[in-house]
């Protein structure tokens, strides 16, 4: 009897576990996004990275949100160099499965990810048109350290593929920005 009930309680234990969100948000995190800009051959390459760091302690309607820092590397004809950091007016939370954007006001939250949204949902942050959820699996990232497998969420719109969620580290393709910032001609590193 106690056997099986243990064996019950373990399993009620891991599948809690596999249904808790894996939080992206914590003190003195940071996110590297790079990008190539496509220019034309004299030009050379030009790549863009920006890294964010988040800090800070804000409440904002009961949310959780942290301060975001950001600093942009520039790399051009083979020359690098750092700027220096500089606090931004955004910050960021998560609640939910859910991750918020504001620039500290109560009026300006918005939901930029949700990772409690099942295939074939609308993220209706953007409107009736999409983005729609098209896929809902487990990946493991090629540079994760953990080898944890995460939920990966593939956001299209009229098929053609705008973002990708992956639990625990936000948006591959927009950071912490959420859909807004469009790299028109950009590739995503």
């Amino acid at each position: 009897m106690k056997r099986t009930l243990f064996a019950v309680l373990a399993l009620l234990a891991s599948t809690l576990a596999l249904t808790q969100n894996k939080t992206m948000l914590s003190e003195g995190k940071c996110w590297t996004m790079s990008y190539k800009t496509v220019l034309p051959a004299e030009y050379g390459d030009l790549y863009s990275l920006k890294e964010t760091i988040i800090k800070g302690d804000t409440i904002v309607n009961g949310i959780h949100f942290f301060r975001q820092y950001e600093r942009l590397w520039k790399h051009w004809k083979g020359e690098q160099r750092p700027e220096e950091w500089t606090v931004t007016n955004k910050y960021v939370g998560e609640d939910g499965g859910k991750v918020y954007l504001c620039d500290g006001t109560e009026e300006s939250i918005r939901v930029i990810m949700d990772f409690s949204l099942d295939e074939k949902s609308l993220f209706p942050q953007y409107g009736e048109y999409g983005p729609f959820v098209t896929a809902v699996s487990d990946t493991i990232l090629a540079n994760s350290t953990d080898n944890v497998p995460r939920k990966c969420m593939h956001l299209s719109i009229e098929n053609i593929e705008v973002d990708l969620w992956v639990e625990g580290v936000g948006s591959l393709f927009y950071g912490l920005d959420g859909l807004d910032l469009w790299r028109i001609g950009a590739i995503s590193m």
